[in-house]
């Protein structure tokens, strides 16, 4: 979720104003009776062991995983980093941008996908193509108000928010090949069935063949503010982050949704999002990374990222940006300590 900044819509302050109506009232945001395996959880909720803590020689912020590799983004020094999975240790970087201007809502998205790895680099509106081999970078275009990455049927995606469309662009030399309008697309996602698209603006999910971009189906759904979009289990699922909830929309007969409710309401506001495992994981904006069982549609296990007093408070940052499954594991960024947890998906 973008945090308030300046140069981009956010709906931050509208869900601050929200979480703040309501607490005020008298509606509980989270209120356990029992003692928790995971503070600021229900009771019920499943601890995730931490396996690994990596440390970031800078602030992380997007995260994906491919080619046998962790890739983190740090958004105060404008590298891209390598985690060694076998190592638990950074192995290799690349400086994609110059440092800083990872400032409030900026969050650098990686993919990765034919052969190389993708930042949507957010603090100077271009897309980065990184050769993982010489870790270089191979080339840099610009693409305004970019929100995120994604690399499927061969092309790379791109959503321009404020341009109100999605880019489908070769990887080869960074032409748009074709464009299709959307309302605000704030997420780009590949599934079996196309490619998914998240409006923003426009509560709806737009699927797109990968190998044209072709627009196949738009699917309208109820949110307050749908943030981000990860597909798999089945379904594409988006972060309603003022709605406290995840929406599953299903890929095959898109007519079947259902909310999946946070489990301390505005206290694990969602945000970014990403399927594996058989899982669909979600970090809070807050302090905590989720486990949702596309099985039952809901919240199963999780656990707390950094227990520090101004994670609680999304008006401060909150601590967690990104979250990616690979290698069998759950990788989150600490924003506040500079780490990566590397997390078991089960307890």
């Amino acid at each position: 979720m973008r945090r308030g900044r300046a140069t981009r819509t956010s709906r931050l302050p509208a869900i601050l104003c929200g979480v703040t109506a309501l607490a005020v009232a008298g509606v509980a945001l989270a209120s356990p009776s029992e003692p928790s395996a995971v503070p600021g959880l229900p009771p019920e909720i499943e601890a995730l062991p931490v396996e690994a803590t990596v440390s970031i020689p800078g602030t992380p912020g997007g995260i994906a995983a491919g080619l046998g590799s962790i890739w983190v983004a740090s958004l105060s020094t404008g590298v891209l980093y390598r985690i060694d999975p076998e190592s638990n240790a950074v192995s290799g970087s690349v400086r994609y941008r110059a440092g800083g201007g990872g400032g409030n809502g900026v969050e650098d998205p990686v993919a990765v996908g034919g052969g190389a790895v993708w930042v949507a680099s957010e603090a100077d509106d271009r897309l980065v193509k990184i050769d993982p081999a010489g870790m270089r970078v191979v080339w840099k275009r610009p693409f305004s108000s970019i929100w995120g990455v994604a690399y499927a049927g061969g092309s790379v995606w791109v959503p321009q928010l404020e341009e109100g469309s999605v880019a489908r662009v070769a990887p080869g030399n960074g032409k748009v090949l074709s464009r299709q309008a959307a309302m605000g697309p704030s997420d780009v996602a590949p599934g079996p069935t196309g490619v998914w698209a998240l409006e923003h603006r426009g509560s709806a999910l737009l699927r797109m063949r990968a190998r044209t971009g072709k627009r196949l189906a738009r699917v309208p759904f109820e949110a307050r503010a749908p943030e981000r979009l990860a597909v798999g289990s089945g379904a594409a699922w988006v972060s309603d982050t003022l709605g406290w909830v995840v929406v599953r929309v299903n890929t095959a007969t898109p007519n079947r949704k259902k909310e999946v409710a946070m489990p301390a309401g505005g206290e694990t506001m969602p945000g970014n999002m990403a399927a594996g495992g058989g899982y669909v994981w979600v970090g809070t904006i807050q302090s905590h990374v989720l486990r949702i069982d596309p099985r039952t549609n809901t919240v199963t296990g999780g656990a707390q990222v950094n227990a520090a007093p101004g994670c609680a408070n999304p008006k401060t940052g909150g601590c967690v940006l990104d979250v990616a499954f690979g290698n069998g594991s759950v990788w989150v960024g600490d924003i506040r300590a500079k780490t990566v947890l590397r997390l078991s998906p089960d307890a």
